[in-house]
């Protein structure tokens, strides 16, 4: 039996996930989430503010006893677009090395390339990955679980609403702009594989199918592998961008830290769907710490000397 624990420091959320692997099959065991805006103003000098290094710092010491308690026989806590960009990321690491936690900073082609490890499956076809993240988006694409290509790109739902000033309620002019933005940057990606199916991972992704659900609380079991139509992240661009923060929260059970920035991430959903031709995406409630988390049961196997992953 193998027990392991990841953090994914992002650059509005900060993620605590544990997985078990027992009698051969890997288990969820449980789950935590922050939201600490780790990119909050980054955008305007490449530097981190003392209040989202405070609140990460926070976070991090709290799942690290977390990890421990749980009894966790490794923890790895990754960063990604936030921690990788900011001048004075240092302040950040080298405060929590005096806890004992290592923060090890990742380049966008890491970061995408574990968010497909995380859904990637030998046994589907062509595919392709999307992880919409506060300060970026993650793009791969493969077939037969064989990653192909991966890309990131600085669009994320922090960066883009505040780069736009979009507003809440959302002011319909700074969005379209916002689209020819989108648009502009997803042109540039390589050319999705033929009848590839999207698959969106993480926070922004898992917030629609639940607000698509009717649900006002998280639930991993129902909202794991949840369809939703490009006609339907349409519809709750329009009904949420409508709704000041409050409503938000209220109507649609958003947490404060995502309420604000929301309709900027169903924006880079929809415009992924647009890119891809695809009519409809498939949720998983996966992303960064569990590619990572699955990584380190894998070394831990290898360690004991079982073959495979």
């Amino acid at each position: 039996m193998g027990r392991v624990a990841a953090i994914d420091l992002g650059s509005n959320t900060c993620v605590l996930l544990l997985l078990e692997r027992h009698d051969g099959r890997v288990r969820r065991l449980t789950s935590a989430i922050a939201f600490t805006r780790l990119a909050a103003g980054l955008d305007d000098g490449g530097r981190l503010s003392a209040a989202s290094i405070n609140r990460s710092l926070v976070a991090l010491r709290r799942f690290t006893v977390l990890a421990e308690e749980a009894g966790a026989e490794r923890l790895v806590c990754l960063a990604t677009a936030a921690l990788r960009e900011a001048s004075n990321r240092d302040l950040l690491i080298d405060a929590a090395a005096r806890f004992g936690l290592t923060v090890t900073p990742i380049s966008g082609a890491e970061e995408a390339a574990l968010g497909w490890a995380a859904v990637a499956d030998p046994q589907s076809g062509p595919m392709v990955m999307v992880d919409i993240g506060g300060a970026s988006s993650e793009f791969a694409a493969g077939d037969g679980g064989e990653l192909a290509w991966r890309q990131s790109l600085a669009i994320g739902s922090v960066r883009l609403h505040q780069r736009h000033s979009l507003g809440v309620p959302l002011n319909p002019e700074r969005a379209a702009a916002l689209n020819t933005e989108l648009a502009a940057a997803l042109a540039a990606l390589p050319r999705p594989p033929a009848g590839a199916e999207l698959v969106a991972v993480a926070g922004t992704a898992v917030c629609a199918a639940q607000c698509h659900l009717g649900l006002m609380q998280y639930d991993h079991q129902r909202l794991d592998e949840v369809v939703l139509t490009s006609a339907a992240i349409e519809d709750l661009i329009r009904r949420i961008g409508r709704c000041d923060q409050r409503q938000r929260m209220q109507r649609f059970g958003l947490p404060a830290g995502r309420a604000d920035v929301f309709p900027a991430g169903l924006m880079i959903l929809a415009a992924a769907l647009r890119w891809s031709g695809a009519e409809r995406l498939l949720v998983r409630d996966r992303g960064v710490a569990w590619g990572a988390a699955l990584r380190l049961l894998a070394q831990t196997r290898r360690a004991n000397g079982v073959l495979g992953t």
